[in-house]
């Protein structure tokens, strides 16, 4: 094998273990409150199984074509009640929304 082509291996391979090294570290830094099914704790194996069983029923309902309560992610998050003991769900229909969202 000549020289040119070992350098170049060697440079590939000290690229990828940099790729990789650089992805474990990210995957350590992902936060333990995530349940096996990827939402955050106070998500729990009840409630996804309510959600899975179509259970759980929403208070309004958001359509990026207007056709439900909301139209808008951020108006409909608004709505919700901003001190509640009771979780209010938010049915979002499939589309795509682009908008930032933050609740405080």
């Amino acid at each position: 094998m000549s020289t040119i082509l070992k350098e170049h291996i060697a440079i590939s391979l000290e690229k990828v273990t940099t790729l990789v090294s650089d992805q474990l570290a990210f995957v350590q830094q992902i936060p333990n409150d995530m349940v096996g099914h990827g939402f955050q704790s106070w998500f729990n194996s009840h409630d996804w199984k309510l959600m899975q069983a179509n259970e759980i029923s929403a208070h309004v309902t958001m359509a990026s074509d207007g056709s439900r309560d909301f139209k808008s992610i951020k108006v409909a998050v608004k709505a919700a009640p901003s001190k509640s003991s009771e979780r209010f769900v938010i049915y979002i229909k499939k589309a795509i929304y682009r908008e930032y969202v933050s609740r405080k």
